[in-house]
C-alpha cells in the first residue's frame, strides 16, 4: 500500500490547485526502483532532527571535483520535507534560498542533520 498526502497549492494568478501525493519507490530523491534516482537514506535521529546518507557517486561532480550545488539543494529540500512530515505537517517547499561558504568534495555523506527551530 501506498501512503499519500493531499497539497493545496497557490498558482500565479490566485488560482488554488489540490494535488494529491503518493509515496512510491520510484521517487528520485530515495526510491529504490528509480535507477537515476539519489538513493538517499533519510532518518529521524530526534523528535526534531532527520539525518542523511547519500553516497556522493562522480556523476554528481560540479565543475573541479566539486559536489554540485544543486545536488546539496536538493537534499537540503529533501530532509526539510522529511523533517515536516516527522513533526506532522504536509508541506511542500515554496522556496529555497542557499548560501553556500565553501565548495564540498564528492564525498559520501554520513552525518548531515536537518534540525527544526
Amino acid at each position: 500500500m501506498m501512503a499519500s498526502i493531499f497539497a493545496v497549492m497557490r498558482l500565479k494568478g490566485g488560482h488554488w490547485l489540490a494535488v494529491r501525493l503518493l509515496k512510491d519507490k520510484r521517487c528520485f530523491m530515495w526510491g529504490v526502483e528509480n535507477p537515476h534516482g539519489l538513493k538517499l537514506t533519510v532518518k529521524q535521529t530526534g523528535e526534531e532532527r532527520v539525518g542523511v546518507e547519500f553516497d556522493a557517486e562522480d556523476r554528481y561532480r560540479g565543475w573541479s571535483d566539486y559536489l554540485h550545488g544543486g545536488v546539496l539543494t536538493v537534499i537540503f529540500d529533501e530532509m526539510m520535507g522529511w523533517l515536516s512530515r516527522y513533526r506532522g505537517h504536509d508541506a511542500m517547499t515554496a522556496r529555497l534560498e542557499v548560501h553556500y561558504r565553501k565548495p564540498v568534495p564528492p564525498v559520501v555523506i554520513q552525518r548531515c542533520f536537518t534540525q527544526a527551530g
